[in-house]
């Protein structure tokens, strides 16, 4: 097989990002050629693989993203690639990886005009609807079921155009067995940030603090009572070029001393393996891969109702607040479980045994082998 890969920003850590990578590597190992087009490309290239940067001119977001769907489309025209797989919805994807929401619901309530006027909303659309309108071919491989009908509510999209992915994660995040390699690691992260034994490490894992809730985490940790806040810290992990007004309120909020923002890390396991509770309020609604990473860790979560895989973690033990959210739901269920390490203990148990009843490492040879199986010339 011949086939493009085609993403508007490549870094690294990035969820979308990190699936397109795996995705390219598998090809890579079943003998196929890959050539990924990107518009920006952070971080080392992906070796065997050839890359072309089509660098977007515009002075605006919305301009540089219709230029580079010009600017791929054009090579696509011009190669006759076998299958190109598309990260960025935009015209001439054979396959659409549907990693975030749809654009329309994820604009908080716009307006006529603004869906008339703002040329942002216009060129996001349009290029969805290039991808989900019920005259494309494309394929789409989503994440979730919800994720699946909030598409198809929004451009009537027929369900046999959708292929669902399982969870997936990556060997690094999975739970030693050893006990006493955990304890080590444990005792590495915690020294790192200078934390007690008996300090409840809170950790978020986020590339978008707004969407993904940082600012509710903060407020419910500044509402513990001070003797519970003293035992706690929070490890807020992400590049968020918005993390200065976060920062802001944690001072503002006075959790100096029981906040650390570090920038993103290659050891994320190692992170979840030492931590006591991931926190993820999110806005918005993505799949939150990082609520799968956490149960295959051994890492209780509370997430909110909007986030994808919000089943997984009600499975497996987790809290899981209801919408419409309400931050007073947030603190009380952190006062708890920080009153309470014998529920934190049971809810960590609950986790373990559920991860053991999972397989999480096949979504990425699934969606390759999706991609063969409906390209035949792409064996």
């Amino acid at each position: 097989m011949n086939a493009a890969f085609v993403i508007y920003r490549y870094f690294p850590h990035g969820g979308v990002q990190r699936e397109m990578e795996k995705m390219v590597r598998e090809c890579l190992t079943r003998g196929h050629k890959v050539t990924i087009f990107a518009g920006e490309w952070q971080g080392p290239r992906i070796p065997l693989s050839n890359l072309e940067i089509l660098k977007p001119r515009g002075l605006t977001r919305s301009e540089r993203i219709a230029d580079f769907e010009l600017r791929a489309f054009r090579k696509f025209a011009r190669r006759k690639f076998d299958a190109v797989i598309g990260f960025q919805p935009m015209r001439g994807l054979d396959v659409y990886f549907a990693g975030n929401d749809s654009f329309p619901i994820e604009q908080p309530k716009p307006t006529i005009l603004h869906k008339l006027f703002s040329p942002h909303y216009r060129i996001e659309q349009k290029q969805e609807r290039e991808v989900f309108s019920p005259r494309s071919k494309t394929k789409i491989l989503h994440l979730t079921e919800s994720q699946k009908y909030e598409f198809i509510r929004v451009y009537h999209t027929p369900e046999d155009h959708f292929h669902l992915l399982p969870p997936g994660i990556s060997e690094d995040r999975r739970r030693p067995e050893d006990h006493r390699k955990i304890e080590a690691i444990r005792a590495k992260i915690r020294a790192e940030f200078h934390l007690e034994e008996d300090t409840l490490l809170l950790l978020q894992i986020a590339c978008n603090f707004t969407d993904q809730g940082v600012d509710r985490t903060l407020q419910a940790l500044a509402a513990l009572p001070e003797e519970l806040a003293a035992h706690c810290h929070l490890l807020i992990v992400g590049n968020d070029v918005s993390k200065g007004r976060f920062d802001r309120l944690a001072r503002r909020l006075k959790l100096e001393k029981h906040t650390t923002f570090t920038s993103w890390r290659d050891d994320i396991g190692n992170l979840m393996f030492s931590g006591d509770l991931l926190l993820c309020p999110a806005r918005a609604r993505s799949a939150g891969s990082v609520l799968i990473e956490a149960i295959a860790a051994g890492l209780p979560a509370i997430c909110t109702e909007l986030c994808g895989y919000a089943s997984f973690t009600a499975e497996s033990g987790g809290a899981v607040l209801p919408e419409p959210f309400a931050q007073n739901d947030l603190n009380h269920m952190l006062e708890e479980l920080a009153l309470s390490p014998a529920l934190l203990e049971e809810m960590k148990h609950a986790t373990l045994s559920y991860a053991a009843g999972l397989n999480l490492h096949n979504r990425t040879r699934c969606a390759v082998d999706f991609i063969e199986e409906n390209f035949p010339c792409a064996k």
